[in-house]
């Protein structure tokens, strides 16, 4: 195949690994029109379209599936060109053979290459009066920005402090104290960097393609321009939220103008750029819904997929990046990045107390809390500097690097007498910062404990049902959630998702219904739930992923999790009593998160979904961990609290955000600079299933 790499080679390799053999030239352009569009080359001759494209095709189809080539081709002849006979004859060494049917066929052809190259011309003029002017706005929006930045500076009394900090913390770092990273955080590596969306989906080259989308292109440069305040964005998102409820205003000012947020002013310049940004994501998604398989992908339902590619190799198991531009792609990947960054991750205590458990040796930690139920937290810790003290900790062995394993110098970790040393000075400092008293330390040291009392029984190795594994491994890490939620166990009805299904599915007049579902009533008494703020399901320990059940029951929990998120926004409207709502109070539904926990197997895996556009949302997931099962895995319990913790924060602040934009609600409003409806994507039932009958 050539290294040279055009615009529209992804969309041809996506569209050929789905449908394998049953792939058609036609079928392709019908699907990939506006693709077509806004590809090169640009010319006017219809025919050399035609033969460029159709030579794209088949060099892809003969290097995907190579078996399937000769079919393929004949099918083309047969059936997609037989007015071209002459084209298609410059292409492969069969001249004969074939003939034309119709000068109908001819027509429809020349009639659709036609219209590609007319609105080629029309895009162009479109693209060179957008980009002239995009110049025009980039100087105004950056001086905007600037004085935006200095507003929120002189109102930001933590600034001083949040320097230090940070200074602070680089100082730490530069020493060479990087704090210990857990499995669970290797999920932010999924989230593809501007370089990785740039690889060749075949052969795994990079795409050196300079042909991009002129008008995202031309609007790079606007984007940039609020670059300069990026160190400052960091600074403000690690303000604190808890406790902030004084000023309903102040909160979604906080919540609004940190760094978190920097896409939603981004995306904001132009109603041209919006109105882009939002028809290339539709596109998406009016795409998958047209592919065979496209009702079971979450995108079916206005959801865009940032999940990492499957592993099971399902080719119907769609996702955004696969038919999203880069400049989309990354802008929609704003808010996930978000999800899994320091501004959700757990206290100092609760980080510096996991860290140091994370070096010790399973068993040393078993022994610990053996004496939990007897002497307490407090009495735990005053053990611990004992036994540094005595040196009598058992430690982990520390991993080998690849370069030692390579080396053959090592088969196994070290523990030599200098890194526990290490270890001794770095834990003396970290127990500084640990308050026994704190609500969050104590709850590591119970949850650890729990689950060491249900492994020390042997239940864990019998048959389990759903329910068991909730009981015993889920509702330990869950309890945490209680202090700022309520949690309904077993079969708890959403009722955010009641109207999705009597409007779309006609299923009648319940909505779905989940293991554990995530609520909270004092935000918004109405005798019933309040506001949901998540939901988690569990698939059963017999069903792996990939399975039709476990994909089934995905799209059950994403859908209503999206169905939550909608609620909020519906509760909002009602507040303001209008659906055309203040561009405060869309900034702060465009920073909720709302939960989605899905237990496949003996893995947990959490996920967020967010409001990207309209009515678009999107869904990504924030990590995975497998459940403990005996003592040799006791320290997955301690990923799981540090992803659970981080689950609490995204939930406490999405709560708190929910109070002030139903404070903020009641004010009245200035002028109207935005609405949370303006472009929409039709909704979709799920599709029946069709039933089988028996020929008699």
């Amino acid at each position: 195949m050539s290294e040279e790499y055009y615009h529209g080679y992804r969309s041809i390799c996506s569209y050929i690994r789905t449908c394998k053999g049953s792939c058609s030239f036609s079928e392709f352009l019908d699907l990939y029109q506006k693709t077509i569009k806004d590809s090169p080359p640009n010319t006017d001759d219809w025919n050399g379209l035609q033969t460029t494209w159709q030579r794209r095709f088949l060099g892809v189809v003969k290097d995907i599936i190579p078996d399937e080539y000769d079919n393929v081709l004949a099918k083309e002849y047969s059936i997609i060109v037989p007015a071209q006979v002459m084209v298609v004859a410059l292409l492969v060494d069969h001249r004969t053979g074939f003939e034309v049917k119709s000068e109908t066929a001819k027509k429809a052809l020349m009639t659709y290459w036609q219209n590609i190259v007319n609105e080629k011309g029309r895009i162009s003029v479109i693209n060179n009066h957008i980009s002239g002017s995009l110049q025009i706005l980039d100087a105004t929006a950056k001086h905007n920005t600037d004085v935006i930045i200095s507003k929120v500076e002189s109102l930001n009394p933590h600034e001083d402090q949040l320097l230090k900090e940070k200074t602070s913390d680089l100082e730490e770092t530069a020493e060479g104290s990087t704090p210990k990273r857990f499995r669970y955080e290797d999920a932010y590596d999924n989230i593809r960097s501007d370089d990785e969306s740039d690889l060749d989906p075949v052969t795994g080259k990079f795409n050196n393609d300079a042909e991009i989308d002129e008008f995202f292109s031309s609007g790079r440069n606007t984007r940039d321009s609020y670059k300069v305040h990026e160190d400052y964005n960091e600074r403000m998102v690690s303000v604190p939220y808890k406790n902030s409820l004084d000023k309903s205003d102040d909160v979604l000012r906080k919540a609004t103008k940190t760094g978190d947020y920097d896409i939603l002013t981004t995306v904001s310049l132009t109603e041209q750029y919006d109105n882009e940004f939002f028809n290339a994501i539709a596109d998406a998604i009016e795409t998958v819904r047209q592919l065979p398989g496209g009702s079971n992908s979450i995108m079916y339902y206005r959801i865009l997929d940032l999940r990492p590619p499957p592993l099971n190799g399902n080719k119907n198991d769609y996702r955004a990046t696969d038919f999203l531009s880069e400049q989309v792609n990354n802008i929609v990947r704003e808010r996930a990045k978000v999800a899994v960054g320091n501004l959700f991750k757990p206290s100092k205590g609760a980080t510096a107390l996991l860290d140091t458990l994370q070096k010790f040796h399973t068993n040393y930690i078993d022994s610990l809390c053996k004496r939990m139920r007897v002497v307490g937290v407090v009495g735990l810790i005053q053990q611990l500097n004992v036994d540094l003290n005595e040196k009598t900790i058992i430690w982990r062995a520390v991993p080998a690097t690849i370069e030692e394993l390579l080396k053959e110098e090592c088969k196994e970790g070290t523990d030599d007498e200098k890194t526990m040393n290490d270890n001794v000075k770095m834990i003396n400092e970290k127990l500084k910062v640990i308050d026994v008293e704190d609500d969050e330390i104590q709850w590591i040291f119970h949850t650890i404990d729990e689950v060491i009392r249900i492994i020390r029984t042997g239940f864990l190795n019998t048959s389990l049902t759903e329910r068991d594994v909730d009981m015993t491994l889920v509702k330990p890490f869950m309890d945490i959630l209680w202090g700022i939620t309520h949690l309904h166990y077993g079969e708890g009805e959403s009722r955010a998702s009641r109207k999705r299904r009597l409007t779309t599915e006609n299923t009648g007049q319940f909505g779905d219904k989940f293991d554990w579902l995530i609520s909270c009533y004092s935000v918004r008494p109405d005798n019933v739930r309040g506001v949901e703020l998540g939901v988690l399901e569990n698939s059963g320990p017999n069903y792996p992923d990939g399975s039709d059940k476990v994909r089934m029951q995905f799209r059950k929990v994403v859908k209503t999790a999206r169905d939550q998120l909608s609620q909020i926004i519906d509760i909002i409207e009602h507040e303001c009593d209008s659906s055309q709502l203040p561009e405060n109070l869309v900034r702060g539904l465009k920073s909720l998160f709302v939960v989605g926990l899905h237990i496949v197997s003996f893995e947990i895996q959490a996920h967020v979904v967010y409001l990207v556009e309209g009515n678009i949302y999107a869904v990504a997931e924030i990590g995975r961990v497998q459940l403990p099962y005996s003592m040799d895995s006791l320290d997955r319990v301690l990923d799981m609290c540090y992803l659970f913790l981080r689950i609490k924060a995204i939930v406490s602040r999405s709560k708190i955000i929910v109070q002030a934009l139903m404070e903020e609600a009641k004010k009245p409003s200035g002028s109207v600079k935005n609405t949370i409806t303006k472009c929409q994507v039709d909704e979709l039932g799920t599709p029946s299933k069709k039933i089988k009958t028996r020929k008699t």
